[in-house]
């Protein structure tokens, strides 16, 4: 079983986010910026419930936006969708014309938003039942080891500790297992086939697991970076309290409110950092999957550049 290439592929990763940048952008800036419309009205709607739930005394009105943020969520997947089309096209083989903007739903892209959903049910599933398992033996474990007084104590502890740390491994290898290579074998493959993307990552977990980390880590930094550069440390230590099982209507009603109010003025900036950073992000982790699919793939399936859609191109 062949394993992927640790640095080549880190190395093919920051060579095409920087190479193609400005292709990345024309391919998705459409798109992004439609999803952060979407997504800044249903995130102001949600905390709009919490504004009525403080007026009200009625905690359970702050769940008013609830249903409509799923739907943008359904909807937001199909954007993603030709976001990660596009881009994967462009790295698996790249376009020799230039592109201004790209905007297209097609087969390709539904079965990127049929895999996509597939791979999320699969680990919701996974997680809920790990979620029960850890329940069960925490339960077992403190019945087990709670009664007693210090060293039994201490075991209870150290019990808990490494049950939460076994289950969430078990999900952080399910998650990276299955969507590494799922772009690229949706795309070059023309097919949705989690099995697949699993097959072919077995054997570089770890490898998977730390191009991932290296590929993210820096462009969530700069994400970081620019929140702050934007509104500062203004939300630190107060955006806990704006979420429904955060709020105290009893005691601290008006301070809620006023963190509410000032959450939905910073909201614009915060999606202002993430469409600045989105196209390097997506380059990254694009150009890493493509290229640890052709290092495991001798002989790629042939991937259709052929563009449609809105768009305008200079040859």
């Amino acid at each position: 079983m062949k394993k992927i290439p640790f640095w080549p592929t880190i190395g093919s990763a920051y060579r095409f986010a920087f190479e193609h940048l400005a292709t990345i952008i024309a391919l998705i800036w459409l798109p992004l910026i439609v999803l952060c419309i979407a997504g800044y009205f249903a995130i102001s709607h949600y905390f709009d419930g919490i504004l009525s739930a403080v007026a009200a005394g009625n905690r359970y009105a702050a769940y008013a936006g609830i249903g409509d943020y799923y739907l943008f969520r359904i909807g937001a997947l199909f954007l993603e969708s030709v976001m990660a089309v596009a881009v994967m096209r462009q790295a698996l083989a790249p376009r020799g014309r230039s592109v201004f903007v790209h905007f297209w739903l097609g087969p390709t892209e539904l079965r990127m938003f049929g895999a996509f959903a597939s791979a999320a049910l699969v680990l919701l599933a996974i997680e809920i039942f790990a979620l029960f398992l850890l329940f069960v033996l925490l339960t077992i474990a403190a019945r087990t080891f709670g009664a007693g007084h210090g060293a039994a104590s201490s075991y209870a502890l150290w019990a808990m500790l490494a049950l939460f740390l076994v289950t969430f491994g078990g999900v952080a290898f399910v998650w990276v297992r299955l969507s590494f290579l799922l772009v690229p074998v949706t795309v070059a493959e023309n097919r949705i086939d989690l099995i697949r993307a699993w097959e072919l990552t077995r054997g570089s977990f770890w490898r998977a697991f730390l191009i991932t980390t290296f590929t993210s880590v820096p462009a969530w930094l700069l994400y970081l970076t620019l929140q702050i550069a934007f509104v500062g440390f203004a939300m630190a230590g107060d955006a806990w309290n704006a979420w429904p099982f955060g709020i105290d209507l009893t005691s601290a009603a008006e301070n809620v409110a006023l963190k509410t109010h000032g959450i939905l003025a910073l909201l614009p900036y915060f999606y202002g950092a993430w469409f600045l950073v989105r196209p390097l992000t997506l380059g990254l982790t694009t150009g890493a999957a493509a290229a640890a699919y052709r290092a495991l793939v001798p002989e790629p399936a042939a991937v259709s550049t052929q563009s449609a859609g809105i768009r305008t191109a200079n040859s």
